[in-house]
């Protein structure tokens, strides 16, 4: 079995919101954002951090096998936002593991009240601008 090493640090975060989901319970979220995930980037790879339900499903991309590998999620119905990898002061944060206490920790955003993907989706727009991914 042939092994890469990622040599290079991830400098940019894509965090991607799907309607979708197999749980009953969260058909009370908001009917476009009741999913997300996060797609980190560098030089050469795209690694995509998938938190399920039942598992954490982890899928890495060679940016020259795949170079419209953001399009592609878009046309499967992704709505994706560029955002930064930060760094906080260590802080005790007791959450319940779900896919938006995942992507807050995978991101180092420290915010305890944002519990749904939806409110991370409007954070993400208010802490950038608009800075969503057009297909146009």
């Amino acid at each position: 079995m042939q092994t890469q090493t990622l040599t290079s640090e991830f400098s940019s975060a894509y965090v991607l919101f799907h309607p979708h989901t197999h749980l009953k319970i969260l058909q009370i979220l908001h009917p476009s954002y009741r999913h997300c995930a996060v797609l980190l980037e560098n030089d050469t790879h795209f690694l995509l951090l998938d938190p399920l339900s039942q598992r954490l499903h982890i899928q890495l991309f060679v940016k020259d096998d795949t170079p419209d590998t953001l399009t592609q999620l878009a046309f499967r119905g992704f709505d994706i936002i560029k955002t930064n990898i930060s760094f906080f002061e260590p802080r005790l944060s007791i959450e319940l593991f779900s896919c938006v206490s995942f992507v807050k920790r995978t991101l180092g955003l420290y915010a305890p009240f944002i519990l749904t993907p939806y409110q991370l989706y409007q954070y993400l727009i208010k802490k950038a601008g608009d800075c969503r991914l057009s297909l146009i």
